[in-house]
């Protein structure tokens, strides 16, 4: 467990929780991880639900707690011995529920299906999706996903390509940022706005207001432009700071537009909505800059 202040709401904590693994061979205890994922759920604004590889039918089934909430979980205390699946308030768990996040780590396949490009979300609901007919087997496949659909409405996909090539898996630690997939780094971009966006329309709900999708977007837009401009601007310092002098000025402009262009790659690849380009206008230097710099080296 982690509790940090909140990064943007002052006099607030966030608390990140990490709990075990489900399907612990050691422990071989299905009441043990039913009772983690409960925990879980109860606790939770939202679940971020892990995995390796792609979801399959295997992953899905690995989630087979979600089938058994009701066993679990109450929302109301039973009277006279009825469980709360005969009293009909289990329709109201969805109200207490966290939004579903699945994450898939070290994806291996390519987002596409009948020839065309889909996105993260559409490959967990194609996944999610149930088959027709009504025979045991098609009951059995069904299930947890229906059980998702149901207990989950909300509910994201992120899929992470492998951060890093296999020889550098075992020091990603070490590794500076830049150095990652740059696959890795963008689904991460958009993991991350996924927390801006949530938290706007928690503000604006919190403070009695009606959400406007427009003006969650603007905000969003806002944080994660700012933070392009400071991506690129690191990007371009770190390779200009590099440089061994002295240097004639032929050499010192060449290696002035090559991280010029790659600082602005860097913030093209993270900008939403720069519409006007202001920020981007932000990042290019004043025309006086490169003077000033020649004669002060």
């Amino acid at each position: 467990m982690w509790a940090l202040p909140h990064p943007t709401k002052v006099g607030h904590t966030l608390m990140l929780l990490d709990t075990e693994g489900l399907g612990d061979i050691e422990k071989g205890n299905q009441k043990n991880d039913a009772w983690i994922f409960a925990l879980a759920i109860l606790l939770s604004s939202t679940l971020v639900y892990n995995s390796r590889g792609t979801i399959d039918n295997q992953a899905i089934e690995n989630l087979q707690y979600v089938t058994e909430l009701t066993e679990w979980i109450k929302v109301k205390s039973p009277s006279g011995g009825s469980s709360a699946e005969n009293d009909g308030v289990d329709v109201q768990f969805v109200e207490f529920f966290p939004s579903f996040v699945w994450a898939v780590r070290d994806f291996t396949l390519e987002l596409r299906i009948y020839e065309k490009d889909m996105t993260d979300d559409q490959y967990l609901e194609q996944a999610l999706s149930l088959k027709p007919g009504n025979n045991r087997r098609t009951a059995e496949h069904n299930l947890p996903r229906e059980c998702n659909h149901y207990y989950f409405p909300t509910r994201r996909c992120f899929v992470f390509v492998a951060p890093a090539s296999p020889e550098n898996m075992l020091r990603l630690e070490s590794m500076d940022e830049h150095d990652l997939s740059p696959s890795f780094r963008d689904v991460t971009s958009r993991f991350c706005m996924l927390g801006h966006l949530t938290k706007t329309y928690v503000d604006t709900i919190s403070r009695g207001d009606v959400p406007c999708l427009e003006n969650a977007v603007l905000a969003m837009a806002q944080i994660e432009n700012e933070g392009a401009v400071k991506d690129a601007v690191n990007e371009y310092q770190k390779g200009m700071q590099e440089l061994h002098f002295p240097m004639g000025i032929n050499e010192l402009s060449d290696q002035h537009r090559h991280w010029d262009t790659l600082a602005t790659k860097i913030f093209m690849s993270r900008s939403f909505k720069d519409n006007g380009s202001e920020h981007l206008k932000a990042l290019a230097p004043p025309p006086f800059l490169l003077p000033v710099v020649l004669i002060a080296t």
